[in-house]
């Protein structure tokens, strides 16, 4: 029987967390390991604080609907090309796939940033016509929304671009808001 390497990425409450599950189909009794690698629009890895490898180790446990969930890791916003690769002893022959490739992009800081905003409008209506302020609050949506349609086209470089626009808005937030 063949297998084919496949996962699943998804983020959860904390925004500076996600989750990856292994759904692969199909067995292979060589496989000794999994390397997760978080690839950047620049061609860069992000791995955890102290790491000293471009990928992170993910080991065997059950195999199949094993989980690997990466804490802290998303101080902001990215697009990455999460990448995962199945390690075996005696790789089966094709049409058995050891890699698995899926570009994601994590919104959870922004989005809340965006909700934190609508808390301060709830409290201060009158924020909607001071200076630009709804103004600004649009376009951080409008960009991140940009970044969450570029990722439907796979175009990783401008889902990033999207998420660096709105991520100015957050950094500057006392004068934009």
């Amino acid at each position: 029987m063949a297998f084919n390497g496949a996962a699943s990425v998804s983020q959860g409450v904390d925004p500076t967390s996600f989750s990856i599950e292994d759904v692969s189909t199909g067995s292979d009794a060589g496989i000794t390991g999994r390397r997760v690698y978080l690839y950047l629009s620049d061609g860069s890895t992000l791995t955890p604080s102290g790491s000293s490898t471009t990928y992170i180790d993910w080991p065997i446990v059950s195999g199949i609907g094993d989980v690997l969930t990466l804490t802290g890791i998303l101080n902001r916003d990215y697009s990455l090309n999460v990448q995962v690769q199945w390690i075996s002893s005696s790789p089966l022959p094709s049409p058995s796939t050891y890699l698995f490739s899926v570009l994601t992009t994590f919104t959870a800081n922004l989005r809340l940033f965006l909700y934190t905003l609508t808390q301060l409008q709830a409290g201060n209506p009158l924020l909607i016509e001071d200076n630009d302020w709804f103004e600004n609050k649009s376009k951080v949506n409008q960009l991140v929304e940009d970044a969450d349609n570029a990722t439907l086209y796979n175009d990783q470089y401008n889902a990033q671009l999207a998420l660096n626009a709105a991520y100015k808005y957050y950094q500057n937030r006392n004068t934009y808001f």
